[in-house]
């Protein structure tokens, strides 16, 4: 943990309940977040890189229906720093993961459609675009698994395996994107029909998905 929580630690005293680490970030816990709080936490908040999520934990259990693909990364891929783990205790609904997914997929579809006619005359617009789609799917990934087994894979590829053994789906295109950091003109385009496709295929299986 860097040395600057040491002091926001300090500074946010007995509001402060937990400091959790997921994917390179950071969650700053609390009782109360008022503008008090922001306020003396600024100064020490801006030494830490990236800045910080403050978050209430009434805030995190109360939005469990609307954010539930968020929180359940967080607590799929969070180390806790300090305090209260507050992410391990949480239970998610199905039917929430299954109600985010549907909205994420179709934005998902319209946003990589729409990106690349945006796009397209440019190579190094595209090659940003793919470079965001594995942090931005993987997310999705781990719900329609969800779905399936509360028993998510830790490492990356072994999700992906998981979800095409799950739901009898060829993910080559997932591992393609996670092991390359480059692409040809012709690859790039390859890469988002192939998207485009899996997308699709994957909004299908879960509009068929009895849930249980």
């Amino acid at each position: 943990m860097p040395a600057s929580f040491e002091k926001l630690q300090s500074v946010l005293g007995s509001d402060l309940i937990g400091i959790s680490e997921y994917e390179g970030k950071y969650v700053v816990i609390l009782k109360r977040l008022g503008f008090d709080v922001l306020d003396k936490a600024y100064e020490e908040a801006q030494k830490i890189n990236p800045l910080p999520l403050f978050l209430t934990e009434e805030e995190i259990i109360d939005g469990l229906d609307v954010f539930p693909l968020e929180y359940l990364t967080m607590q799929q891929t969070h180390s806790l720093l300090y305090g209260k783990d507050v992410f391990s205790e949480l239970e998610f609904s199905k039917e929430d993961i299954r109600r985010q997914l549907e909205f994420e997929f179709r934005s998902k579809l319209i946003q990589l459609r729409e990106g690349y006619l945006a796009i397209a005359h440019s190579q190094k617009l595209l090659q940003e675009l793919l470079q965001k789609a594995t942090p931005t799917l993987l997310p999705l990934c781990r719900g329609l698994l969800f779905l399936k087994t509360k028993d998510l894979p830790e490492r990356v590829p072994d999700i992906y395996d998981e979800l095409s053994n799950s739901y009898r789906i060829n993910v080559t295109i997932l591992h393609k994107l996670y092991n390359m950091r480059s692409y040809s003109e012709d690859e790039q385009k390859e890469i988002i029909q192939k998207l485009i496709a899996l997308l699709q295929e994957m909004s299908q299986k879960l509009d068929k998905l009895v849930i249980r």
